[in-house]
């Protein structure tokens, strides 16, 4: 909107942003974005989520949204499901993918490229390793691994003790479901001829 036609660069500054973010609606934005640029947080910042009239929750069961995603992976040879618990990316054959950094299976010295080949004392599957993660929320012990790495196999204690979890939003009482009138369809659906038969 600046010398309109031409192509020269125009550069800006952190303070001109900071204006004319004030010009369109009046509020602290020199911190609202040096925290969220310059500033590394602990958690992700979920007052938006919550001013929209919905909390994020974990669940013990995954979402019909989370259960297409984990469809869609296991397509792909991938094993989910423990991303939000022991912060694990796996393949089905028990190959690490990822590690949630400062995650139970990182502090536990776990990292991608390692495989998983037993689960306290069984042969690795996801059903051992889900069963595994249940019984650990009513134990103290950890859940003792054997994982091979290159041509080594080596021990690995995860101490996790939060049983599945799977994220989730709920709706956050007394509060507007802002979040529900942004998602809304501004027309209605065609129906396809198919449905408009049916509907006869």
């Amino acid at each position: 909107g600046v010398d309109n036609g031409s192509f020269s660069e125009k550069t800006y500054t952190f303070d001109d942003v900071v204006s004319t973010l004030n010009g369109v609606y009046a509020y602290d934005w020199a911190t609202f974005l040096k925290t969220r640029i310059q500033e590394v947080q602990e958690k992700a910042p979920l007052d938006g989520l919550e001013r929209g009239g919905y909390k994020l929750v974990y669940k013990e069961e995954p979402t019909k949204s989370e259960q297409t995603m984990d469809q869609a992976s296991m397509r792909r040879g991938g094993l989910p499901g423990f991303w939000y618990s022991l912060g694990l990316e796996l393949r089905s054959d028990g190959r690490i993918g990822d590690v949630l950094w400062n995650g139970p299976a990182d502090k536990a010295q776990l990292a991608p490229g390692y495989k998983i080949i037993a689960v306290n004392g069984e042969i690795f599957s996801g059903d051992a390793l889900h069963k595994a993660v249940r019984a650990a929320k009513t134990s103290t012990e950890p859940i003792h691994l054997i994982v091979q790495a290159d041509n080594f196999v080596h021990t690995a204690d995860v101490d996790y003790h939060g049983g599945e979890r799977y994220p989730a939003l709920e709706r956050a009482a007394g509060t507007p479901a802002y979040m529900d009138d942004i998602a809304k369809p501004l027309t209605t659906p065609e129906k396809t001829p198919e449905a408009k038969k049916d509907s006869e």
